[in-house]
């Protein structure tokens, strides 16, 4: 089995970035940065539901949602963020209420 930087990584970097690996003929990759982002955004809904949410973190929820749906590298990272971009789109007013 191939290292990452066999694969083409460049750098120790692109091992901190990128850990993918592969599952018959699929390959699946989880990009570590969008994992934060994820993780960034469940602490953003936490605040607002907790009552601790500001305009500006809902402003920064939709902006992370939107940068991981467009930039991860696999489909499951693309797809995340769809229920919180969803429920910020159709309910909006109630993000705002907390």
């Amino acid at each position: 089995m191939e290292t990452i930087l066999e694969a083409g990584g460049k750098t120790d970097q692109d091992l901190l970035q990128l850990v993918s690996f592969q599952l018959g003929e699929e390959e699946f990759g989880v990009d570590i940065l969008k994992v934060q982002e994820i993780n960034r955004m469940l602490e953003i809904t936490t605040d607002i539901t907790e009552g601790r949410g500001t305009p500006e973190q809902l402003d920064l929820l939709e902006e992370l949602a939107d940068t991981v749906s467009q930039t991860a590298l696999c489909g499951l990272g693309k797809t995340a963020p769809n229920p919180v971009l969803s429920t910020v789109r159709y309910f909006r007013d109630e993000y705002e209420a907390h």
